[in-house]
């Protein structure tokens, strides 16, 4: 499945760089629009990208995908922009192997990482030199690390999430929960949870001492009690249309897993990996801030995690209702096609 993702990944990747960008990889990066722009700067300037940055212990806290860029690179300009693609498309490949891999260890069809792949949120990502990709390809290996009892390196690939971007440290949660409560071993939790937490705090304190700055100061990213920043996002997101996207294809699904998992949390007394998986992953969705529902492709980002949490869950607990979540998750894909228009 990784390999079929690669290659429908690169063609589409070279497809719209050839007939939408004139040839220019560069446009990936949404120089002055949007946030992959700061993976660039960060990845090209090093050090002297500051001045550039919005707000710069935010952006470089996220250091990991940008300073692979810049090695794989080997520091020349004219091939950091395929380099910051060319990461992300082997992100997006290795991804979706690890959810088919994880797939079948649930006795499910690989071919449901497929949704994965065709999900809005990973395209989105792809083509605009984002860092979610690689975030979740080092936490889908930690999971897969985790069920081989591989304690060290799935704290290893955790800290490597996290340092991607913080997303890793939710994902590192929920393994944590099942390693305490699934099975009972609570210093195993604890280092799951807590060593991935303390590297990516210890990053952020280094950037506190260069920049005097700490990145929770960065905009209104407050998280809020479940579904609160949806509802108080409607009348920022201005229309039905809007709304619905977020509201069907996360809020909605967001809802139905957490209640569903909750409740067989309560009947069985008990928690399986998938289970807090999904409650860590259909949780974030809920608790996300107005600003992240109110801007579409920030939600559409933020939902990765959910897609992927979402899938195990159904494999193990709710087999029937996989081909359905499949297929609402995958129909996303038709907003690709508006989002490159836009940039």
């Amino acid at each position: 499945m990784g390999g079929l993702a690669l290659i429908v990944g690169a063609a589409a990747v070279v497809i719209a760089i050839q007939m939408r960008f004139d040839g220019d990889p560069l446009r990936f990066a949404n120089l002055d629009r949007y946030d992959g722009q700061f993976a660039y700067y960060i990845a090209r300037y090093g050090v002297d990208a500051v001045p550039r940055l919005d707000a710069p212990s935010f952006r470089l806290m996220r250091i990991l995908y940008p300073l692979l860029a810049r090695f794989l690179s080997l520091g020349s300009p004219a091939l950091l922009a395929w380099a910051l693609i060319g990461v992300n498309l082997i992100a997006y490949a290795v991804g979706t192997g690890l959810v088919a891999y994880l797939l079948v260890t649930w006795q499910a069809s690989p071919w449901y990482s497929l949704t994965y792949a065709a999900w809005i949120g990973c395209l989105v990502v792809l083509f605009m030199d984002l860092n979610e990709l690689l975030c979740m390809a080092f936490a889908l290996a930690a999971i897969v690390a985790y069920r081989r009892d591989r304690l060290g390196l799935t704290i290893a690939l955790f800290a490597l999430s996290a340092l991607t971007k913080e997303l890793g440290i939710p994902l590192a949660a929920g393994v944590a929960l099942h390693a305490a409560l699934g099975k009972g071993k609570w210093g195993e939790a604890f280092a799951i949870g807590g060593i991935p937490f303390a590297v990516l705090l210890a990053w952020v304190a280094a950037l506190y001492l260069w920049l005097g700055e700490v990145p929770t100061q960065y905009g209104n990213s407050t998280l809020l009690p479940p579904l609160v920043g949806y509802v108080m996002g409607l009348e920022v997101m201005g229309g039905l249309r809007p709304a619905v996207e977020p509201g069907l294809w996360l809020a909605l699904p967001a809802v139905l897993l957490t209640v569903g998992a909750l409740i067989q949390v309560i009947k069985t007394r008990g928690i399986t990996l998938a289970l807090a998986l999904v409650l860590v992953g259909a949780g974030w969705v809920l608790i996300m801030p107005t600003a992240t529902w109110a801007h579409a492709i920030a939600s559409w980002r933020v939902g990765i995690p959910l897609v992927a949490t979402g899938l195990f869950y159904l494999a193990e607990s709710h087999r029937r209702l996989l081909p359905y979540a499949a297929a609402l998750w995958s129909t996303s894909v038709m907003f690709l096609p508006i989002i490159i228009v836009q940039m």
